[in-house]
């Protein structure tokens, strides 16, 4: 048991060490130079010592000597010559023996030019490597240098002039250290829109230790170099696109220039080392064009207080991939509705002129009703109004009731020698134009009354009905079809009810049973002759049930009459008779 503790113990002494043994200066060009360093406090024999970079092998004790000894005292330098290694992308790792897989036996490690190299799963196990973590590839005649400060990619440094032989420059602490880079404020990414009225500027901050110089480099999304924008950038007149933002420490000058890749150039002629992350910049192009109804208008009347729908669908032209919203707002550009899609019921909108912006905007639209789209902030990030909007005019109507001026909806008027003249009146708040309409039994339009009053003395016994209507701009009146063939130039509402006028002879008035006149010719053309006894009064009607003649005239002249079916009434004394009469042109 004694003899196994004091294996275990000299095994555990020997690795500790071993482990202050490390890789310190590298030179992969023509020149293949390899520095180590003894950070213990007891030379050690590393002539059994391997190099590794896959697929490459060396044991130490087999390579040309440039200075220093195998028998590497405390502080001293190793410079060793003759292990291949590719400058522009490859690993080199330092092992105890050829056991490549054991991360026991890895002593020290380190990649350039990208990662996941063959054996960094090893120098991760080991704990001397990160995952993904890689050191710039270095120029021609340049050296990776470590500074001593740790064990990842932040703690090599890129030396224009090697020290190989002695301590490399900046060796104690962290230098040319590009940190991590954010928006000022907070936030690695920011999106904006591209050729605006406004100016994108942004503001970027770092927390690089390094006192070196520093500085900031927007690439595309390939990361080729596009600029060097200083401490900040207006990104208003950028193309839309992505771009990435870095930060570069450096000392020295910096060499590389546009079109350079970032991750692939020699960035200075003395050490540099770029942030760790980047800010991406995302320029969207909010064009929001120009927009207008279904039917292709830029502006639309709608008739609301009707009871029908008024929904209107908008169109843009814009084919951009982000966020569309409608607003409707008044003349001066304050909020009234926010539709929810492309389409709006106008029905229940008030009286007047409206508009319709569109807009295209990255993040949520959080603009509110009653504020201003010309002065408060519409959205998250970022958008444009609409180059027109549509004009909506919204004009009310509403034929409500009607009644006399007594108050009724149903009148009983007597046919006689006295005028029968009713009032009508509603009791729509429409603004415009209110006009009568009156029908028969049926609804067929009989005639349009010249104002609210009307005279059905004239008219012929029956029974026929009064709608108001409320309209804007010209009222077609179709005599002979049904109310609600009736149209206007804009808007009309026909009223919700209507007044009933009964018309009946008077009691000393009664009708002959059977003709006694005789009408001729009939059909007729010019004129007519009556005959049968003495006649009081002749009258006309059309069909439409109206007064077009009245004589007292046995022989009629009829040439300016249309032609047409007409009903004569004759009166003679107390009598009342009928007779059809057709004129003909």
């Amino acid at each position: 048991m004694k003899t196994l503790f004091t294996l275990i113990t000299t095994l555990f002494l020997s690795y500790s060490i071993s482990a202050q043994i490390v890789l310190n200066e590298i030179q992969p060009d023509a020149e293949n130079l390899v520095e180590i360093t003894n950070l213990g406090d007891q030379t050690v024999d590393i002539s059994t010592y391997r190099l590794c970079s896959w697929p490459v092998y060396n044991t130490l004790s087999n390579l040309t000597i440039v200075s220093g000894s195998l028998m590497l005292a405390p502080g001293e330098f190793l410079v060793v010559t003759g292990h291949s290694m590719n400058q522009a992308d490859d690993e080199l790792g330092l092992y105890l023996n050829n056991q490549w897989t054991n991360s026991n036996s890895m002593l020290d490690y380190v990649e350039w030019g990208m990662h996941g190299h063959q054996r960094s799963v090893v120098a991760e196990a080991a704990g001397i490597w990160e995952d993904n973590d890689f050191v710039f590839t270095p120029a021609m005649g340049s050296s990776l240098s470590w500074n001593g400060g740790g064990d990842t990619s932040d703690f090599w440094m890129i030396q224009s002039s090697p020290t190989f032989g002695s301590a490399n420059d900046g060796g104690g602490g962290p230098t040319c250290d590009g940190g991590s880079v954010l928006i000022d404020g907070g936030g690695t990414s920011i999106d904006l829109c591209s050729g605006d009225a406004e100016d994108d500027i942004v503001q970027f901050d770092n927390d690089s230790p390094s006192a070196d110089q520093y500085m900031y480099v927007i690439c595309d999304a390939n990361d080729f170099i596009l600029g060097f924008p200083g401490g900040s950038n207006d990104f208003n007149e950028a193309p839309p696109g992505v771009c990435r933002v870095y930060g570069v420490s450096f000392t020295g000058n910096f060499t590389a220039g546009v079109g350079a890749n970032i991750t692939q150039a020699t960035l200075s002629d003395d050490c540099f080392d770029i942030s760790e992350n980047y800010i991406e910049v995302t320029r969207h192009n909010a064009a929001a064009g120009t927009i207008n109804t279904s039917d292709g208008e830029t502006a639309t009347v709608i008739c609301i207080g009707d009871g029908n729908s008024d929904t209107v669908i908008f169109e843009s032209d814009s084919t951009l991939l982000v966020d569309y919203s409608f607003i409707i707002t008044d003349e001066a550009g304050n909020v009234l509705g926010l539709p929810v899609g492309d389409f709006f019921d106008f029905e229940e909108a008030e009286p007047g002129q409206c508009r319709v912006y569109g807009v295209a905007h990255v993040g949520a639209l959080i603009i509110e009703i009653g504020q201003n789209i010309f002065s408060d902030l519409m959205y998250e990030n970022c958008g444009n109004l609409s180059e027109n909007f549509i004009d909506v005019f919204c004009w009310y109507v509403n034929g409500s009731l009607i009644g006399t001026d007594a108050g009724e909806t149903d009148v009983t008027v007597t046919i006689d020698d006295d005028a029968d003249v009713l009032t009508f009146e509603t009791i729509s708040d429409a603004p415009d134009d209110y006009a009568y309409v009156i029908t028969d039994e049926n609804d067929l339009i009989l005639q349009l009354m010249v104002d609210n009053s009307h005279d059905f003395n004239d008219a012929e016994p029956g029974v026929c009905y009064v709608y108001g209507v409320s309209y804007i701009g010209d009222l077609s009146v179709p005599v002979g079809e049904p109310i609600s063939n009736i149209s206007s130039g804009n808007c009309f509402d026909i009223s919700d009810n209507f007044v009933t006028v009964t018309r009946q002879l008077a009691e000393n008035i009664s009708l002959i049973d059977s003709p006694q006149i005789l009408l001729f010719p009939n059909p007729a053309k010019d004129q007519i002759t009556l005959s049968g006894g003495k006649i009081d009064q002749v009258q006309f009607f059309d069909s439409m049930g109206r007064m077009v003649y009245n004589t007292s005239e046995t022989t009629i002249d009829i040439r300016l009459l249309p032609a047409g079916t007409y009903l004569i009434w004759v009166r003679r004394g107390e009598k009342l008779t009928s007779e059809k009469l057709v004129i003909v042109r």
